[in-house]
């Protein structure tokens, strides 16, 4: 069985690694309790349980029920953790999935980017290259057939945007035959971040150098849809989204499209507001952002 390796990148990609890892448990049927009254799963669907997760060779055929049992049995998932500030990081630490990352794997620093790809992309990344890279070398050691990496993080900020293109950049260098995919939160432009439009521009130009695939999600779609979810038809803003914390449901909105990609009517995921945004071709994108 193939295996993917996910690297989260920066606090929006995390966050929604925060979300997607609890579902990929539930669709193996591994409960985050201690009480699973579920029927085993499949044996089909037991065997691809090792495209996510690293297994001891010598537990391969064992059945896990509980995050209880992936702990006994020293079961990692096949993930890269990377945030230049600590907080969203740290709750793998000690939350719920504490234990099923490797230490090793976990890349963390303080206090951030402060919102500029240039500091993620020209100094956190060479700064942090060769740990990164040592990280991926770790995990790809431990994997029998690797398929590709799955890229999570946001391009509005300076982690995710910078230092993301930047791993991104080393996956086409170092992996340039392993696929390479990205899932990435395109700001709406109405944040507070007076550099987002330019952190776009410039993660989007790395993006259509590097990436295998992109599978782009927008905000403000992610938002409409939050709200929906909470029987609230008034416009989105972000004093609503305050008001009914959305950022887990639109976090949820994410991973439902990676569960669901081979279902081509779940996607685009995007707002009607910049549907002619696709519609351009890619300099013309570049240029209206930078104007």
């Amino acid at each position: 069985m193939s295996e993917f390796i996910t690297i989260q990148v920066g606090q929006c990609g995390n966050q929604i690694g925060g979300a997607l890892w609890p579902r990929i448990l539930n669709e193996y049927g591994v409960s985050l309790t201690a009480n699973n009254t579920k029927t085993s799963n499949s044996s089909s669907l037991e065997q691809s349980f090792s495209s996510f997760f690293h297994v001891p060779n010598s537990k391969q055929e064992h059945s896990f029920r509980t995050l209880q049992d992936l702990a006994s049995w020293k079961v990692k998932a096949r993930a890269i953790c990377i945030d230049m500030e600590d907080s969203v990081v740290a709750r793998y630490r000690t939350g719920t999935l504490k234990g099923l990352f490797d230490e090793k794997c976990l890349v963390t620093n303080y206090p951030g980017s402060g919102n500029n790809w240039a500091e993620g992309f020209c100094e956190h990344g060479p700064q942090y290259q060769e740990k990164i890279l040592n990280c991926l070398r770790h995990s790809v050691e431990r994997c029998d057939s690797l398929h590709g990496f799955l890229m999570l993080f946001s391009t509005g900020g300076g982690t995710g945007s910078g230092l993301g293109t930047y791993v991104l950049n080393c996956l086409s260098d170092f992996y340039p035959k392993t696929e390479r995919f990205v899932s990435c939160a395109y700001s709406t432009g109405t944040e507070d971040v007076i550099t987002s439009p330019y952190n776009n521009a410039l993660a989007t130009h790395q993006l259509l150098e590097n990436a295998t695939c992109v599978f782009p999600v927008e905000n403000r779609c992610l938002l409409e849809i939050a709200l929906r979810k909470s029987r609230n038809n008034c416009m989105p803003t972000h004093e609503r989204a305050k008001e009914f914390n959305t950022t887990d449901s639109m976090n949820s909105s994410v991973v439902e499209m990676l569960l669901h990609l081979t279902r081509c009517w779940f996607n685009p995921e995007i707002s009607r507001e910049i549907a002619d945004e696709h519609r351009r071709s890619c300099p013309a994108i570049r240029s209206r952002k930078l104007a």
